[in-house]
């Protein structure tokens, strides 16, 4: 990745020349290119943006948008102005929104994380299958993403209902891990040596992984088998159902080789309360009903994105994080059928 260089944005040491009016070049024309390209100045130094990547975001040609920036464009100034102009704006007034939208209180360490990663660990230093099922909204997403940013050689793979066939899959896989091969017979064979060459531990998270049908768990079952690499299975109920279904010889081997289970449908209320905590709720009133929410199917999820909803509400009228503000947020947000 080449190392961002400030001296990019200098700004102009000439400015445009001036034409006559019907050109769209007038005195008022370049003294708005002067205010303007320093805006542009500002937002790219913050951001750590090139011309190329700031141009794209303004939607006018790279070529166009250098000669613009610095004083050498022939064009319509006014048009190109009001290009960028439109662009500022719309970035001053989304960065506004944002800042006003609290993120919450960002990592915390949950009781259900701390056993998500029990059990990854398992199968990542025992080369063994686990399967995680969690209602929505627990955080199985969060702490199996964490997990990989923790931990070298722990790869996440979301499945989705299009990749559920084994073929699918190992395409997904082979792009996920960067792997380059297209050969549609060798894509096993060089996922799992890809694995074994890491020399070490490897384990591989399929996320929602109630989207793949039974060959498909059997194939990334044989990575385990063959190649060392641990498999966590990771969704909802459905994976539960599926693995008890007694159907067939090859679901029976699957369920022999899975080491440990980790099911839970409700969060655990030391882990409700300290992401309560973590939005500085004091209310009782307030605390207490947000207590009742993470109880509806949506968890902890439903907290922090009805908490977010209420902060906005409370930032424009002051109003704190009360009971009301609370209610409101949640009331409002489309979910009646949760309510």
């Amino acid at each position: 990745m080449t190392e961002f260089d400030p001296a990019i944005w200098d700004l102009p040491s000439e400015t445009p020349e001036v034409g006559v009016e019907t050109s769209g070049r007038t005195e008022r024309d370049v003294k708005r290119w002067g205010l303007l390209t320093a805006r542009v100045r500002d937002v790219a130094l913050r951001n750590k943006w090139s011309k190329s990547q700031t141009a794209k975001r303004c939607g006018i040609p790279n070529g166009t948008f250098s000669q613009w920036y610095g004083a050498k464009y022939l064009g319509r100034l006014d048009e190109t102005n009001r290009k960028v102009g439109i662009w500022l704006d719309s970035l001053e007034e989304s960065e506004a929104l944002l800042s006003s939208f609290a993120q919450g209180p960002g990592h915390l360490d949950l009781k259900i994380t701390q056993e998500v990663h029990q059990v990854l660990m398992l199968a990542h230093q025992m080369s063994k299958i686990v399967t995680i099922t969690l209602k929505a909204g627990l955080g199985k997403t969060a702490a199996a993403k964490r997990y990989t940013e923790l931990h070298t050689h722990a790869w996440r793979v979301v499945a989705s209902p299009h990749i559920k066939t084994p073929h699918a899959m190992l395409v997904d896989l082979v792009s996920a891990l960067g792997i380059v091969q297209h050969h549609p017979a060798k894509l096993a064979r060089s996922v799992g040596e890809w694995f074994q060459a890491k020399g070490g531990p490897c384990l591989l998270i399929i996320d929602e992984a109630q989207h793949l049908s039974d060959e498909t768990i059997n194939q990334l079952r044989l990575f385990s088998d063959e190649y060392g690499c641990g498999l966590a299975l990771v969704g909802n109920d459905e994976i539960y159902t599926t693995l008890s279904a007694n159907r067939g010889k090859a679901k029976a081997q699957l369920r022999r080789r899975i080491m440990r289970q980790l099911k839970r449908d409700r969060p655990y209320e030391e882990d409700v309360q300290k992401l309560i905590d973590g939005w500085k709720v004091e209310e009782p009133a307030a605390r207490k009903f947000l207590s009742g929410i993470a109880q509806k199917p949506g968890g902890l999820d439903n907290v922090s994105t009805t908490l977010q909803f209420a902060s906005i509400l409370a930032a424009g009228d002051g109003s704190g994080l009360t009971r009301d503000t609370v209610d409101y947020a949640w009331k409002n947000r489309p979910l009646d059928e949760l309510a």
